[in-house]
C-alpha cells in the first residue's frame, strides 16, 4: 500500500507542471489588462496571415481565462518599437544575438518593477517553414510565444507551453491551469498595487533602458539532435556571465525544442 501512495503522489506531483516566469514569480506583473499589442510588418503581404495566427493565438488564450487579455491592433502596421508587438526580422542573429540558422523566435519583456513594461516577439524571418506556417510551425510558435509574453514558462507535461513541438496545435490542460493562475495571479495584484520582490539593476546594454529583461527564444534541434541554438553574441554573453543555467535536452531527430532562457535582472 506504501508504494501505490508513494505512486499516486508522484503522479499528482506531475500531472500538471506549469511555471511561472522568473519575473512573474518574484511578482512583477502587467499593470492592466488588455495589453496593447500591434503587428509590424516591413512586408504587407504577409499581414493577412501573421494577423489571422496572432488573433486565434489571442482568442484561444483568451476563452480559456475568460479574461481580454490583448488588445490586437489589426489591420494597422506599426512602426512604433515602443509599442507591444510581434515581427518578422529578416537578421535575426544580429538583431537578438540567438542563433540565426536553428531559433525560430523570442519572446522578449521588460521589467520596471514592479511592471512589465512591454513585451515583443521576434520571429526568425530567414526560417522558410516557419514563414510559410508549414505543418503549422507559425501558428504553434505564436501560441507558444504568447504564452511567454504574459508570464508562462515551460510546462514538462503534453502541452502547447513545453519545451518541444509537437503535433499538438491547441491549449491542452496544462496550459489552461497555467493561464488561469497567472491571469488571477495578475489581475489580484492589479487590484492590491502589488509591489514585486525584484531589486532594480544597472545594465550595460543599449536595449535595457528599464529593470530587466526575461527572453524565452524558441530553438529547434538539427537533424542530428545535437542542440545549435542560443547564440553566441550581445544576449547571451550576458546570460554566460550572470548565471548558470542547465538545459536538459531529449536527443529526438528533427524535434524541436523552445528552451527558456532568463538573461539579466
Amino acid at each position: 500500500m506504501k508504494w501505490i501512495s508513494l505512486l499516486v503522489l508522484l503522479i499528482s506531483q506531475n500531472a500538471f507542471s506549469y511555471k511561472f516566469t522568473q519575473d512573474v514569480a518574484s511578482g512583477s506583473y502587467w499593470q492592466s489588462f488588455p495589453i496593447n499589442m500591434s503587428v509590424y510588418l516591413a512586408d504587407e503581404s504577409e499581414r493577412e496571415m501573421l494577423e489571422e495566427l496572432v488573433q486565434e493565438s489571442a482568442d484561444e488564450w483568451e476563452k480559456i481565462t475568460g479574461s481580454d487579455i490583448w488588445k490586437i491592433g489589426l489591420g494597422e502596421v506599426t512602426t512604433n518599437f515602443q509599442n507591444n508587438f510581434i515581427r518578422w526580422s529578416d537578421h535575426f542573429e544580429e538583431e537578438t544575438g540567438f542563433d540565426g540558422e536553428y531559433t525560430l523566435a523570442v519572446t522578449i519583456r521588460y521589467t520596471r518593477v514592479p511592471y512589465i513594461t512591454k513585451m515583443e516577439i521576434i520571429l526568425n524571418g530567414n526560417i522558410e517553414y516557419l514563414r510559410n506556417n508549414e505543418d503549422d510551425t507559425l501558428k504553434k510558435t505564436i501560441l507558444h510565444e504568447m504564452g511567454h509574453s504574459i508570464g508562462l514558462d515551460h510546462s514538462t507535461t503534453e502541452s502547447i507551453m513545453n519545451a518541444y513541438i509537437t503535433n499538438l496545435d491547441s491549449l491542452q490542460a496544462d496550459d489552461k491551469l497555467g493561464a488561469v493562475a497567472l491571469v488571477s495571479k495578475m489581475v489580484e495584484s492589479q487590484k492590491k498595487g502589488t509591489v514585486a520582490s525584484l531589486k532594480p539593476t544597472t545594465s550595460n546594454s543599449t536595449k535595457d533602458a528599464v529593470n530587466g529583461v526575461n527572453a524565452c527564444g524558441s530553438v529547434s534541434l538539427n537533424s542530428d539532435g545535437n542542440n545549435s541554438g542560443g547564440g553566441a553574441s550581445g544576449f547571451m554573453s550576458s546570460l554566460i556571465l550572470g548565471l548558470m543555467l542547465i538545459f536538459t535536452f531529449k536527443l529526438v531527430e528533427k524535434r524541436k525544442i523552445l528552451p527558456s532562457m532568463v538573461l539579466k535582472y
